[in-house]
């Protein structure tokens, strides 16, 4: 009966180790929750472009067609070269010079 006992001992040894070895495998740390990924805010817009205009007397006045700024999801800074800004925002008028 002895030698029955301990090859019992030794099943039950290897079982456990190899239950071990699993669990560790696996991390052991239970949770299994992960961060959420970090969002980088996009503050550069899509391409865009205004037609040119010619023929006009210098320092004329000359309103260029309007266009949607697409592509930012985040508040980012503007500048203007070379003229003014006229934006209409929540049906209220801001502007550089003026907006018609």
């Amino acid at each position: 009966m002895a030698m029955q006992q301990r090859f019992q001992r030794s099943l039950t040894s290897i079982f456990i180790l190899s239950l071990i070895a699993v669990i560790s495998a696996c991390g052991g740390g239970g949770g299994g929750g992960s961060k959420p990924p970090v969002v980088v805010p996009d503050t550069t817009p899509n391409a865009f472009s205004f037609t040119a205009v010619t023929n006009v007397a210098v320092s004329s006045e000359v309103t260029s067609t309007a266009t949607t700024i697409a592509g930012i999801d985040a508040a980012t800074a503007i500048s203007i070269t070379g003229g003014t800004l006229c934006y209409w925002h929540r049906s209220i008028c801001q502007y550089g010079r003026h907006c018609d």
